[in-house]
């Protein structure tokens, strides 16, 4: 899967990124700092019920990004639980290179 998108709103490159564009990032009206980003992902079957994925974030305007690797696991149609890591790169002061290296676990439940 790919899918590329404009943001209008964004800068150009990182050194126009100005302190309201990372106060804007930061609340909830935030979008994101650049114009031009690229989202690449993959989803692979391991076993049964267990799925590893792949993904990568890029601000093609700054030159960061993040990669997503992605552990699931369904124990019925309504549960399912996720292990979602996160690693940035990029230059200081951009958007991705700012960030640490994490991780998410989460337990989703439909009803």
């Amino acid at each position: 899967m790919a899918e590329y998108y404009r943001n209008g709103l964004g800068k150009s490159n990182r050194f126009t990124y100005e302190f309201g564009d990372w106060m804007r990032l930061l609340s909830s009206a935030g979008e994101n700092l650049g114009q031009d980003y690229l989202y690449i992902g993959e989803m692979y079957p391991i076993a049964e019920l267990w799925n590893w994925s792949n993904y990568v974030i890029l601000n093609l305007s700054d030159g960061s990004g993040m990669v997503l690797p992605w552990l699931d696991y369904s124990f019925n149609d309504d549960t399912e639980i996720l292990l979602i890591g996160y690693v940035p790169f990029g230059r200081s002061l951009s958007e991705f290179g700012e960030f640490g290296s994490g991780g998410i676990l989460r337990l989703r439940v439909y009803f």
